[in-house]
């Protein structure tokens, strides 16, 4: 069934207005740029446009199955586009609109750029009747019999009264918060200024028994100052002090001899010490000297020997292979290697006989 909508003048609907369509009573062409649509607050109104709106789907989906392959350009688009428009007023929030300029955009994109002026201006009015009057001014169609019966209009009605009574509650309750609010905080400001004056007279009363304490004080620590307990004390200082010094002049007495016998024990055990060198160094020289007196003999008794030997090769008139000249000389190096040993000895000797010399000295 076909449904004609109040044509509106403006924009591409401007260039073909629908001629079949009728203009509700009293009303003339619009101007299509100054009208929007918004989602109704009346739920009643919300829920029968759902319902038109799956009416809508529902004859689109029968055509369909008559001719599945019915071509975009061939189809109603007065139908489709009440489907679009409706659509998107239906998933508006609140506060929210939709102009025609938005709604000719969004059918242009749906239908791949595919437009008819005069269905979408038929579409449109159609739609703005059931949002805006339920669908009165509509020729033809289903309508929305629902909301147009008594008994619907009387649901909506105290349907709109029950609302206006629950935000006329909501606004007093809120206006009584208010009102709590700004009496308790007249008592927290009342109650805040007397725990300031409370807490000045409690430092000021602070400051009094601390000013008391500090003179009981004074006097208290005056009277101990001339009471006889403080002339004993003293007394009793004096001595002590006296004492303390006497026991200290005694620890140095005492510390005295006792530093003077130590020394004493020192010097003593230092002059043993010196004699011990000194007999230990006489001993080391005999030792040397009895050493060095060895040693000569011994030097002595070589070259006694060497002399014995030459006296023998010149007796016997031995040559060797060589002839006598090797041996000779030989014998020659050995003689001053013993005469040589022997003068060392000697200077060695006298030596000794100088340390101990010395010793004796150091001994007298």
């Amino acid at each position: 069934m076909t449904e004609n909508g109040n044509p509106v003048v403006g924009l591409e609907a401007q260039l073909a207005n629908s001629a079949g369509a009728e203009v509700a009573a009293g009303a003339g062409p619009e101007d299509l740029t100054k009208v929007t649509l918004k989602r109704p607050e009346d739920p009643a109104l919300v829920r029968l446009l759902e319902n038109k709106l799956r009416e809508y789907n529902q004859r689109i989906a029968e055509r369909l199955k008559d001719d599945a392959y019915q071509a975009p350009e061939e189809a109603d688009f007065d139908l489709r586009y009440r489907v679009d428009i409706l659509d998107n007023v239906l998933g508006l929030r609140n506060g929210e609109s939709i102009s025609v300029d938005q709604a000719i955009n969004s059918v242009r994109a749906k239908h791949g750029g595919v437009f008819n002026p005069d269905q979408f201006n038929n579409a449109f009015g159609v739609v703005r009747n059931y949002i805006e009057h339920a669908g009165q001014g509509n020729d033809g169609g289903t309508g929305l019999s629902e909301y147009g019966s008594a008994k619907a209009r009387n649901i909506a009605e105290a349907a709109s009264k029950i609302k206006g009574a629950a935000e006329q509650r909501a606004q007093e309750r809120q206006d009584r918060i208010t009102q709590r609010k700004g009496r308790w905080g007249e008592r927290f400001a009342k109650f805040k200024d007397a725990g300031k004056k409370a807490w000045e007279k409690v430092g000021q009363l602070k400051d009094a028994a601390g000013n008391k304490a500090k003179d009981a004080v004074r006097e208290t620590g005056q009277m101990i100052v001339d009471s006889p307990i403080v002339a004993k004390v003293d007394l009793i200082q004096a001595g002590a002090r006296a004492e303390a010094a006497k026991l200290g002049a005694k620890l140095v007495d005492t510390a005295d001899r006792v530093t003077t016998g130590v020394a004493e024990k020192i010097d003593a055990t230092g002059m043993k010490v010196e004699e011990y060198k000194a007999a230990s160094k006489a001993k080391a020289a005999e030792v040397v000297v009895d050493s060095l007196r060895g040693a000569v003999s011994k030097v002595r008794a070589g070259m006694d020997a060497v002399d014995k030997q030459l006296m023998k090769i010149d007796a016997a008139g031995e040559v060797a292979e060589d002839g006598p000249t090797p041996i000779v000389n030989r014998l020659e190096e050995k003689a001053q290697e013993q005469r040589q040993k022997q003068e060392d000895a000697t200077k060695r000797e006298r030596s000794v006989r100088g340390l101990r010399g010395w010793l004796r000295r150091l001994g007298a």
